[in-house]
């Protein structure tokens, strides 16, 4: 099919079959720059001065970058302080008092790195598999949540502010119990929330992050983090490329059952994460998987073949 791709003011059609590509949409309230968004446009009065000084600088949203949903009826959820997980810093400042330092290699720059995000159920993990298939290595931010949550200083402090009723008999974590605590809408489960996340993130960046460095250290190109809070956490702007997996509510309903949700829990845990249309606004490629498992393996090998591969060889 034919695709629409941004490039300046101009629309091109590309051939990309049923992979889109797309302009990634950056953060609210983040400053935009060269192909990113506009560039700051000051203030000025009717006489053509500045009134508020030099300093101050208004800046424009272009249209690609104006969130889907309807804000009225579907505000953002609270979300807890970015948590920066790149290590694609190349030098730092000198401690004071000492002279210019050689800039730090960073151990993780010949890595590739693609996020992947998608709605609940959407085929993420399917998605993830088929490219490790193509050599990436897949990190799965859950399963280093797993790790972490059952350290036991980490259930200590989970008990000591929820009680024993968050602890199987066995002294495991009951995760349907915390599930109850900080999913939903209310005041109470949003500060929940932020408490279990001010735990498991800062936990779950390090091995991340240490995980990227032993990868790296084998040779490893190409690496994909499948964080089901990637953009909410800010770490989308960490990865060479965002990949969002597109499927139907129907279908995601169908396979969140399997997992013993009803419709209801899908939609409590869905609350407390961006809307859907709003993450793809910040994908870089759209996947869709909407049809069988052969097709979709196609749409990986053709995503690898004319966006990946190039980048690798290049």
């Amino acid at each position: 099919m034919g695709v629409a791709r941004i490039t300046g003011s101009r629309t091109h059609s590309a051939s990309l079959g049923p992979i889109t590509r797309q302009r990634r949409a950056s953060n609210e309230g983040r400053r935009f720059q060269g192909s990113r968004g506009v560039w700051p446009e000051t203030k000025r009065d009717e006489t053509g001065q500045n009134p508020s000084g030099p300093s101050e600088t208004t800046f424009e949203k272009p249209y690609w970058q104006v969130p889907y949903y309807n804000r009225a009826a579907s505000q953002p959820p609270v979300l807890s302080p970015p948590i920066d997980i790149s290590d694609k810093t190349v030098g730092r400042p000198p401690p004071a008092g000492r002279g210019p330092q050689q800039p730090t290699r960073n151990p993780t720059a010949n890595v590739l790195t693609l996020g992947l995000i998608g709605g609940i159920a959407s085929g993420k993990s399917t998605v993830g598999r088929l490219l490790a298939e193509h050599g990436a290595q897949v990190l799965d931010a859950d399963q280093f949540a797993h790790q972490v949550l059952a350290e036991p200083e980490v259930l200590a402090e989970l008990a000591k502010r929820w009680g024993d009723a968050i602890l199987t008999p066995a002294g495991k974590l009951d995760r349907r119990q915390v599930a109850q605590r900080v999913f939903g809408e209310s005041p109470e489960a949003t500060a929940e929330r932020r408490f279990l996340e001010g735990i498991v993130h800062p936990r779950v960046r390090e091995l991340l992050k240490q995980a990227l460095r032993d990868y790296a250290a084998t040779g490893g190109r190409v690496a994909v983090l499948d964080i089901p809070l990637l953009i909410e956490a800010g770490w989308a702007d960490d990865c060479d490329l965002v990949l969002f997996v597109d499927a139907p509510q129907s279908a995601r309903s169908d396979r969140t059952s399997t997992r013993g949700w009803d419709s209801a829990e899908l939609s409590q845990r869905e609350q407390a994460q961006l809307p859907i249309d709003r993450k793809r606004s910040r994908a870089d490629l759209v996947i869709s998987n909407d049809a069988d498992l052969a097709t979709l393996e196609r749409e990986i090998a053709e995503l690898w073949s004319r966006e990946i591969a190039p980048r690798l060889a290049g």
